[in-house]
């Protein structure tokens, strides 16, 4: 996670769940790995500063990137990102 380095797995929930270690492991452009979510067409990932990024979810490029603001501030520490009724939410780690 702090050498943008990523692994795919395949998973399944519940009984006969398995998790599952793709073999490739691909290459972000970031420095550390702390939030991930997807809307299907992009995933929206974090690096513990003020950004989300969007990313290519099949190379990984990275698409754009937002900085979170709260009443003009620079928030720092951006993490868990979910998806609620169509609206990116995240927490701050500390």
């Amino acid at each position: 996670w702090r050498q943008g380095v990523g692994r795919r797995y395949l998973a399944k929930a519940g009984k006969g769940g398995h998790l599952i270690a793709r073999q490739n492991t691909f290459k972000t452009p970031l420095q550390d790995g702390w939030g991930i979510e997807s809307d299907s067409e992009q995933l929206f990932v974090t690096d513990s500063g003020p950004d989300i990024f969007s990313l290519d979810p099949e190379t990984y490029a990275m698409r754009s990137k937002v900085t979170v603001k709260d009443a003009g501030r620079v928030v720092e520490m951006i993490n868990e990102l979910e998806l609620i009724d169509g609206e990116l939410w995240a927490n701050v780690f500390g």
